[in-house]
C-alpha cells in the first residue's frame, strides 16, 4: 500500500492508479470485465487463480501482473525500528521470505 504513497507523493494524477481490496466476490468481475480497466497487478493470488484471471481478463485484452508466490520484496521506511524489521524478514513461513530489501534511508521516496 506504501508504493501508492510514494506515487501520489511524486504527483501522479487521481485515478491513474488504483488501489483495489476487498473480498474476490465483489472485486473480481467489476475487474476482468470492465473495458476502462486497462491492466491489473494483482498480488496474493495462486496459480490457478492467476490462470482463470488470463482467461477472464482476455476478452478486454488487458495487460496482468501477477505475483503468485509471495515473493514480493520489501520496503523499509526511514522510521523504521530495523531490529523489528530485520526479525520480521525472516520469520515467516517459507513461502513469504522476502527476495529483496530496499532501505530507504539510502533510497529515498519523494
Amino acid at each position: 500500500m506504501m508504493i501508492f504513497e510514494c506515487l501520489r507523493r511524486a504527483g501522479l494524477p487521481a485515478g491513474v492508479a488504483n488501489l483495489v481490496i476487498g473480498p474476490t466476490s465483489a472485486t473480481y468481475e467489476p475487474l476482468v470485465s470492465s473495458p476502462l480497466v486497462k491492466k491489473i497487478s494483482l498480488t496474493g493470488v495462486d496459480p490457478a487463480g492467476g490462470r482463470q484471471m488470463i482467461r477472464d481478463s482476455a476478452a478486454t485484452i488487458k495487460r496482468l501482473s501477477m505475483e503468485l508466490g509471495g515473493n514480493a520484496p520489501v520496503i523499509v521506511w526511514p522510521d523504521a525500528d530495523i531490529d523489528k524489521a530485520a526479525g520480521s524478514l525472516g520469520s515467516h513461513q517459507i513461502c513469504q521470505q522476502r527476495p529483496g530489501v530496499c532501505d530507504l534511508r539510502s533510497f529515498l521516496c519523494p
